[in-house]
């Protein structure tokens, strides 16, 4: 079947996203656990003969890192890394991209080898969370300055980031909204969003915890990202992320370390929101996999590392704070004991941020991923 998509031609029919194509329909749904995920991925590449070998990592029991090596069908010249995951419970969006790559893009590509990675945080995909199973959030863990960062203005909010027990959603929202008002009065906008998003070693059942060595899961990322570039002097890496920026939007977020600023990105790419890591709307940090890429390329070889962003929510700081209260309320239940339906209701929080099931949404996002990733292959001569 061929499986490109009509922008918005599409229908729900029993809960699933369908698609219209040229062919027939094309049938959108979000796997429920990690293992369908996975073996979903495994069953797409089997049904269209692709040629590929699969390399599983366990990073714990019955939890694993799928690394799958597309061969290139001619001579290698080029290397492009689709990673999804690195924030587990966003691997479900992530999936859905995959897929989608894999049915319309990879059997046009001749000379290059395509590895994915799915997803890297294994634990969280599975349970449904941010952070793995050390409660390390690994978008924080890939430090290149041996964690010597501080955060002084978590300190200054430590009490506010401390776990809390709730009881029922509505007390919650009230306990959280009294919480959020003193802790910005106390500290200031500027100095909260710091505090929030710069990670952090004060509380290791904290959000934002960077810890103070490398995971399992970033060990094994850093030593794939030693031979990188083994056989060929051009990669390309995208990182597939939900949450950040507006709704209905996809982001293209890049590297501070990248050589073109975004205008020229915006040109080079016919794609119209592309931002950069240490711009004021968004955010700068110590153990980000992208700049560490950037850190590690060896002199003389090419890289455009960047970060897919899918904006869930509305902007502005009130949609901060929301996205805000989700983690935080995800965290408590999952660290404390709490109601049943305290828990239900943090888990819908997570996944309306992390993984909308919105069929409009659904269908923005894979029309935006298509849009960029075609522009950065044509810039970046992938073939």
């Amino acid at each position: 079947m061929d499986s490109t998509f009509t922008a918005f031609h599409h229908l729900t029919f029993s809960g699933f996203l369908i698609y219209r194509t040229w062919g027939g329909i094309l049938m959108i749904t979000y796997p429920l656990t990690l293992e369908e995920s996975q073996q979903r991925l495994i069953q797409l590449l089997n049904d269209m003969k692709i040629d590929y070998h699969l390399e599983p990592y366990s990073v714990i029991t019955n939890l694993q890192i799928y690394k799958i090596v597309i061969h290139a069908q001619e001579k290698i010249l080029s290397r492009m890394v689709l990673s999804s995951g690195l924030h587990g419970i966003e691997g479900y969006v992530g999936h859905l991209m995959l897929e989608a790559f894999i049915k319309e893009e990879l059997p046009k590509l001749k000379t290059t080898e395509v590895i994915i990675y799915h997803p890297i945080n294994p634990f969280g995909m599975a349970y449904y969370r941010r952070v793995n199973e050390d409660n390390v959030d690994l978008n924080r863990n890939f430090s290149i300055n041996h964690f010597s960062s501080t955060n002084e203005d978590y300190r200054k909010a430590k009490h506010f980031f401390m776990i809390k027990k709730y009881h029922s959603p509505f007390l919650a929202n009230l306990r959280f909204l009294a919480n959020i008002l003193g802790v910005l009065l106390k500290t200031g906008v500027k100095s909260f969003k710091r505090a929030t998003l710069l990670g952090q070693h004060e509380l290791e059942k904290g959000i934002y915890y960077q810890s103070d060595h490398y995971v399992k899961s970033t060990e094994y990322m850093i030593n794939e990202i030693n031979y990188l570039y083994d056989g060929v002097d051009n990669v390309l890496w995208i990182d597939i992320h939900t949450g950040y920026g507006p709704r209905d939007e996809m982001s293209i977020v890049n590297s501070t370390k990248e050589l073109m600023n975004s205008e020229d990105c915006q040109k080079q790419f016919d794609y119209p929101r592309i931002t950069t890591l240490d711009q004021d709307d968004f955010y700068a940090i110590d153990g980000d996999m992208i700049e560490y890429l950037y850190e590690k390329k060896p002199e003389g070889k090419n890289l455009y590392a960047t970060c897919f962003e899918f904006g869930t929510k509305k902007e502005g700081l009130w949609q901060q704070i929301q996205s805000l209260k989700a983690m935080m309320f995800e965290n408590a239940s999952y660290h404390e004991p709490m109601s049943r339906r305290f828990k239900i209701y943090a888990k819908d929080l997570m996944l309306s941020q992390f993984r909308p099931k919105d069929e409009a949404w659904i269908a923005k996002a894979l029309l935006d991923f298509r849009l960029a990733y075609q522009g950065i292959i044509r810039s970046k001569s992938v073939k």
